[in-house]
């Protein structure tokens, strides 16, 4: 049984939520795109305080579709007066990131384009003047570091990846040349080199050195390093040594039946370890012997221990436990002495990738616990413990949400499901939220839909939680057309997905169509452990994985189709990354029929795949999943389970969607690895006169990111489920000949359900 619950988002003090007036019209897909976010970084938050504590600075991301740029805008605040003073914008460019003050507060560097390049660029902000400090030439600065005297910069940048270097010359061109049967995996990552400089007496800075050490681990020179996940460069206080992150596939033997490092290198990762550098001695360590560090460390104030999240040091108590928090995957908070190494756990299970926002000169440390929740902690003979919990007076607060603290006021980005991200400020002990901005303005007139939380039960009794958003002009007793997203949403606003910006997701202008959408919305401290346990039986290998979320959206069906909501002959249902997979395996194997689907840039654990992805670790995966490989005894699972061998059974319109990531698609004999994968599965479904559409999009990433290509696919996906869903065409679509092609399409399906039910007929006539 669904429990249906709808709620206000009210503050203490103020309303971030939005009025209701007679003057809204309804949301659209431009409308999404063109919301302003925090810059969203994980590594290097969007957030940062001078050292002094009365100013903060941040940067939104603001796209514009008419020039088909995100705009990056770089805000200071003054704090703590706050009342009556309006943010001062500083600075707006692109690729403009990372904050960082100067020692006095005058000044701000970040990262910025110029001149076709990311350089580091610094604003007086006394008179406005900004100016170029630092460039790498034909190169991109990605991640940069001062120390907090001022003195003394390192940056890295952005050299060829492997990948690009083993371009064949003229003469192997000529001649031809070896493909081998798998590259390492390591291949795709970028290279960083790490350089330092030096300020000088008369305010500039030195010529950038190159920085190279022996590793530790192989005792080999090293000076280009992968750099995935970031370098995370960190100086000491007072410029002598510097932490930064170091990926490796040679570690020592001890670290061999480490379960960490066998998951990192089952997935294609080697593992990331934080290096400690002597500026002054050119001596390299290994300070924890963490194999993965998944935030960026934080020094105290003298410069002689820092902070970092990570998992769990190999060999040690807290790995053997599985983790400190319980989980292996789990990061957790230690604090090394660079002179004694003694490590000390601070804190298990945090859920954010920050480093503590702060570090206070009595030996304090301030951390973003989860949500709205952080935690003041203290040290004493028995080691960490809470000295304060505090609690910002927001509901709903995003998991991930950015935050920065003086130690008397925190500063964050605010958004829930139904809030459009605002900027506020909080200050400990008060029970008022003091609104800096609104980033958004333009949804108060804009209608919204109401995003409802709700809860369904899956056939063995298990909870899943969601959130449906239903129309803004919604009517008790009467079914409405029902899309579901089977990636779960975020804890932040969703008129599209969110900060993330997910192809094809788009809760709000679905609903305010009138057309429900629902989705997961996964409660605070769940872990994927918790689904694992309830997979169903009788699975070969990681198949029961893909049968559970097809059983869940099943259960939600019957919950809702019982309770009246829905119109059970008109579903749709969206796939992106892995959840495309479960989407393709819903089609071919659930007893539901779905009216319309999409699918986006997603592994689809085909045969094709199988053999495109030239990699031993990526095949290991496949093998993990259907219980073997595709041939021998375990080929049976791959008949019955595959898509490959079950694209018959599909008679769904779907429309599918592949991201570039940078190549063009501009010869049929040679397309994209990226769109090779899915030719499978699209030449089949067209050879077999199902109704399928494909679109490409070159220049994305996984998550496509730039305006029109966000726009094309959410105008396009509600284009799509309005026509399958409710028979409704769009008056001039861009695309002018899309109905007449969708049309055709329906025809094939309509034609394709007559055979199907002719056969039936057939089939039950006596001999």
């Amino acid at each position: 049984m669904i429990k249906l619950i709808t709620s206000h988002i009210l503050l203490s003090g103020i309303w971030l939520g939005l009025s209701q007036g007679q003057n809204q019209r309804p949301i659209t897909p431009a409308d999404c795109v063109s919301t302003r976010y925090l810059l969203p970084d994980f590594s290097h938050p969007p957030l940062r305080f001078n050292h002094q504590g009365t100013r903060v600075a941040y940067l939104v991301k603001s796209p514009n579709i008419e020039t088909n740029k995100n705009d990056i805008q770089l805000y200071v605040q003054d704090i703590p007066s706050l009342e009556g003073r309006a943010p001062q914008l500083v600075f707006s460019g692109l690729d403009v990131a990372q904050p960082e003050w100067s020692a006095d507060g005058s000044h701000i560097f970040f990262l910025a384009k110029e001149k076709g390049h990311v350089a580091i660029e610094e604003v007086d902000l006394k008179f406005g003047k900004s100016r170029v400090i630092q460039a790498a030439k034909d190169a991109d600065i990605t991640e940069y570091n001062l120390s907090r005297n001022g003195e003394v910069m390192v940056f890295v940048t952005d050299q060829s990846s492997e990948e690009e270097r083993r371009k064949p010359d003229p003469t192997q061109i000529a001649s031809g040349y070896r493909i081998a049967w798998e590259t390492p995996s390591t291949s795709t990552f970028s290279l960083g080199l790490l350089f330092v400089s030096n300020r000088q007496r008369n305010g500039r800075w030195s010529k950038e050195k190159a920085l190279s050490f022996i590793s530790p681990f192989s005792g080999k020179v090293t000076s280009t390093f992968p750099n995935e996940g970031g370098v995370l460069p960190a100086l000491s206080p007072d410029g002598q040594q510097v932490l930064f992150g170091f990926n490796t596939e040679a570690v020592p033997q001890d670290w061999e039946k480490s379960p960490m490092v066998r998951r990192l290198r089952s997935v294609g990762y080697p593992p990331r370890v934080l290096i400690l550098y002597n500026l002054k001695t050119g001596k390299a360590s290994i300070p924890i012997q963490s194999p993965e560090i998944v935030g960026p460390p934080l020094w105290d104030e003298k410069g002689d221990s820092f902070i970092v999240p990570a998992v769990a040091p190999v060999n040690t108590q807290w790995e053997m436990d599985g983790g400190a928090a319980g989980q292996l995957q789990q990061h957790d908070l230690f604090i090394v002495n660079t002179g004694s190494r003694n490590i000390q756990l601070v804190r298990p299970g945090i859920s954010t990738n920050e480093a503590p926002l702060l570090w206070r000169a009595n030996g304090n440390i301030l951390i973003h616990v989860a949500g709205n929740k952080l935690e003041e902690l203290s040290s004493g003979q028995d080691g960490w413990k809470i000295e304060d919990e505090i609690e910002i007076p927001l509901m709903d607060f995003d998991t991930f949400g950015y935050l920065a603290t003086n130690g008397d006021y925190i500063v964050g980005g605010y958004d829930n499901p139904s809030t459009p991200p605002e900027m506020f400020a909080y200050k400990r002990g008060s029970e008022q939220i003091i609104l800096l901005a609104k980033l958004n303005p333009q949804f108060e007139h804009l209608k919204l839909a109401v995003a409802s939380p709700i809860n369904w039960r899956m056939p063995d009794g298990y909870r899943i939680d969601g959130l449906l958003f239903l129309p803004p002009d919604y009517k008790p007793g009467t079914r409405y057309p029902l899309v579901i997203q089977t990636k779960p949403l975020s804890d932040g606003f969703v008129c599209d997905s969110g900060a993330g910006h997910y192809p094809a997701f788009e809760p709000q202008p679905m609903a305010t169509s009138g057309i429900a959408y629902l989705s997961r919305k996964l409660p605070p401290g769940f872990s994927y452990d918790d689904d694992e346990k309830h997979y169903p039986k009788g699975y070969p290998g990681g198949v029961g994985e893909a049968a559970f979320h097809m059983e869940m959206w099943e259960a939600a069906i019957d919950a809702l189709e019982s309770a009246g909501r829905i119109e059970p002959k008109r579903i749709g249902i969206i796939g992106f990354s892995r959840a495309g997979w479960y989407t393709e395996f819903i089609l071919t194997h659930s007893r539901v029929h779905y009216a319309a689907a999409t699918v986006d840039d997603n592994v689809q654990y085909s045969y094709g795949e199988y053999w495109l992805r030239n990699w031993a670790g990526a095949q290991d995966d496949f093998d993990h999943m259907y219980g073997g490989p595709p041939w021998g005894a375990t080929f049976e699972n791959w008949k019955q389970y595959s898509i490959s061998f079950n694209l018959d059974k599909i008679r769904t319109p779907i429309l599918m969607e592949e991201m570039g990531h940078g190549v063009p698609f501009a010869n049929d004999k040679a397309p994209p690895a990226s769109l090779s994968l899915q030719m499978e599965v699209f030449s089949g479904l067209s050879r077999l006169h199902r109704p399928v559409d494909l679109f490409y999009y070159p220049d994305e990433q996984h998550q496509p990111d730039d305006p029109q290509a966000r726009l094309a696919s959410l105008q396009r996906n509600l284009d799509w489920f309005r026509f399958w869903l409710q028979g409704d065409e769009r008056p001039n679509p861009k695309d002018p000949d899309q109905y007449q092609r969708w049309e055709h399409l329906r025809d094939l399906r309509d034609a394709d359900a007559t055979a199907a039910r002719q056969g039936q007929d057939d089939a039950s006539k006596p001999n």
